[in-house]
């Protein structure tokens, strides 16, 4: 059974993250050529800095996601670890940290 074709929505997702793809390998390679040790390390540190919060953005997308699932089809953290192909508790980790950020604000 063929799998449906990509929504335009995931199309645009799937394009972004080529994107970013290409800008981070971009990068890396703009601050490989830079001469001075210490502008490139600030430039490296900088590189780092940004992949950290793109990281973090989509951790929390992903847990995110994770719960969103759970609410709308009821699940405990056991079948949610089976339907996202991780443990019960990875599951439970993932949730706890949605619910921490929407509390937060």
């Amino acid at each position: 059974m063929a799998e449906d074709p990509p929504t335009e929505d995931e199309a645009a997702a799937e394009n972004a993250r080529q994107h970013v793809i290409a800008a981070v390998d971009a990068a890396i390679e703009a601050a490989r050529g830079i001469a001075d040790p210490d502008r490139a390390h600030a430039a490296a540190k900088e590189l780092v800095e940004t992949l950290r919060c793109a990281t973090n953005a989509g951790g929390l997308l992903h847990a995110q996601s994770a719960q969103r699932i759970r609410e709308l089809e009821d699940l405990s953290f056991g079948a949610l670890g089976r339907r996202l192909g991780c443990s019960k508790s990875r599951a439970e980790q993932l949730c706890k940290r949605a619910v921490t950020a929407t509390l937060a604000g």
